[in-house]
């Protein structure tokens, strides 16, 4: 499997700009994140969002859903696990819980202690609407982080069904 890039990232990011510069230009996109690579919850429109975006809106509403993945990492480790979703919409507003369950694969023959748990909350108006909030454990998510979450869906078999360069 070819992990998503922040190239990949870039490449979405920029293509929705030129596409909203050519067909509507009063409306520019905002980017997902600020030039730390930091969350912002001024984004609207923006390519880096369509990856989540599309990925939430095959959820089915107050429904849970869980599925297994593997993947190499970037430095070559064995990563397994879970990703558990979770999603309601309630006054104008989608709301998903992703929990992922991490296990890194090692000599050692106790892989409960390799298990990390991470928490992802993603807060949108409507179905359509910016991305008010998206914290990672907790704190507003990165690029990085991002990119992993993304990678570890896709793992999962999920496909993504818009032209997204890879």
């Amino acid at each position: 499997m070819r992990l998503i890039s922040l190239k990949d990232l870039e490449k979405k990011r920029n293509s929705q700009m030129d596409w909203f510069k050519e067909n509507n230009p009063s409306s520019l996109p905002d980017p997902l994140f600020d030039e730390e690579g930091v969350f912002s919850n001024g984004n609207w429109n923006c390519g880096e969002a369509t990856y989540i975006r599309q990925y939430i809106n095959d959820l089915d509403y107050n429904a849970s859903n869980v599925k297994e993945y593997e993947m190499k990492s970037q430095n070559g480790h064995e990563l397994f696990g879970e990703v558990i979703v979770v999603m309601s919409y309630f006054e104008d507003m989608t709301y998903v819980q992703i929990t992922t369950r991490d296990n890194v694969e090692t000599d050692d023959l106790d892989w409960y202690d390799n298990t990390i748990i991470n928490q992802y909350f993603i807060q949108i108006y409507k179905s359509r609407g910016a991305i008010e909030r998206f914290l990672h454990n907790g704190n507003p998510i990165t690029r990085i982080e991002y990119l992993m979450l993304l990678n570890k869906i896709k793992a999962t078999g999920y496909k993504f069904w818009l032209k997204l360069d890879f």
